[in-house]
């Protein structure tokens, strides 16, 4: 018997000591919420709220809670939706910046592309041409919708430089061209632009831009200068494989004209083939165009003669007193090939200059006045 009342006593005194912890820990979690509640109760809002009405006020209460926490939701999905769109807006100016840099570059090789040609382009105040640097992408989370709009200016700056450029290049090309075949319908002749598409000719694609269609884009307009200088060129090819150089290194008075004449030895009307450069015994003269010499040697009225073929138009140099190519020579426009001087039929040293197409004589005069008024598309 007394064991057994020794032995309940033991267990007892385990089962009141471990729960001792536990217990300890809610005494002090009752007496923390009972802080807690104290300090609640001490702000005067809430000692108002209970003073006046405890179950109204408390309701009261819960929905201002329940406001204030639903504002700070709305503020925080505000905040990171205007993050989101930010961040958007970034990518895409960095999108932006890359399609209008690499515009930017080709509207500078096509402004290198028409210095080639010849051209002379005015761009203003525009920098074009200088080699692009790009700017710097702004920091959203510094400036915001500012720095994103001033980085936005200057994209749209670049777009006005490059319009601008493109302009210039497409104006100079077009009048240039248009200078040209005015001459080249002088002499009968056409520019052959028929493998010269109207739209895009190759080169770098430029996918149209986005916008509302009412003006030509960026890239429409970049296409349209490369049909325009690609049809310079051609012009300019055709103007220079014809026979239109002046045949002097400076210029000459003319004694007799082409067609009938008196004739300087007879006193008849005579025909006259070419024109007459009076110049002095020595004086070289040059080739017209580039060409093949068909001959070059006496001919019975020419006395020395030198003869070359031009795609189908012969120029002939008469009276010479050297002649200094041979036949089946190349020679290039303005290239000398002779000497002025006095042989064959003549009564003083000069120069017999004719345009022969078919063999049958042509008036010089036109292929000499292109040589004047469109001297500056004869170079380069």
């Amino acid at each position: 018997m007394p064991s057994s009342v020794s032995s309940r006593v033991t267990r007892l005194h385990r089962l009141l000591k471990r729960p001792v912890a536990i217990y300890t820990l809610f005494g002090l979690l009752v007496a923390s919420n009972v802080l807690t509640g104290v300090a609640l109760l001490m702000t005067p809002e809430i000692t108002s709220l209970f003073a006046s009405a405890p179950d109204r006020s408390y309701t009261a209460y819960e929905e201002r809670m329940l406001a204030l926490r639903m504002e700070v939701d709305r503020l925080h999905s505000r905040q990171y939706r205007q993050a989101g769109d930010l961040n958007l807006q970034m990518q895409e100016l960095a999108q932006q910046q890359q399609f209008l840099a690499e515009q930017h570059s080709f509207v500078r090789i096509l402004a290198e592309k028409a210095e080639e040609l010849g051209l002379d382009i005015d761009l203003g105040d525009s920098q074009t041409t200088a080699a692009i640097a790009p700017a710097s992408l702004p920091d959203p989370s510094q400036d915001g919708d500012s720095s994103i709009q001033s980085f936005q200016t200057s994209l749209d700056h670049m777009v006005d430089e490059s319009r601008l450029a493109l302009a210039a290049i497409g104006e100079a090309a077009d009048k240039s061209t248009s200078e040209i075949v005015s001459g080249l319908r002088e002499l009968g002749v056409r520019p052959d632009f028929s493998d010269v598409q109207s739209e895009a000719m190759g080169g770098p694609f430029m996918p149209p831009e986005e916008g509302d269609g009412s003006s030509t884009s960026l890239a429409e307009n970049a296409n349209n200068v490369m049909v325009s200088l690609e049809k310079f060129d051609i012009a300019r090819s055709t103007l220079q494989g014809l026979p239109v150089f002046y045949p002097f290194t400076s210029r000459h008075s003319i004694s007799s004209g082409f067609g009938n004449r008196k004739d300087p030895f007879g006193g008849y009307s005579a025909f006259h083939s070419g024109v007459d450069f009076p110049a002095t015994s020595g004086t070289p003269v040059l080739a017209a165009g580039y060409g093949k010499v068909t001959y070059a040697g006496r001919m019975n009225g020419y006395g020395n003669l030198i003869e070359i073929e031009h795609n189908g138009i012969k120029t002939r140099y008469g009276h010479l007193s050297y002649i200094g190519v041979k036949v089946g020579q190349i020679v290039s426009a303005g290239e000398v090939i002779g000497k002025v001087g006095s042989t064959g039929r003549s009564t003083g040293p000069h120069l017999h200059f004719e345009i022969r197409i078919n063999d049958t004589p042509k008036n010089p005069m036109p292929y000499i006045n292109i040589s004047r008024s469109l001297s500056e598309y004869l170079t380069g």
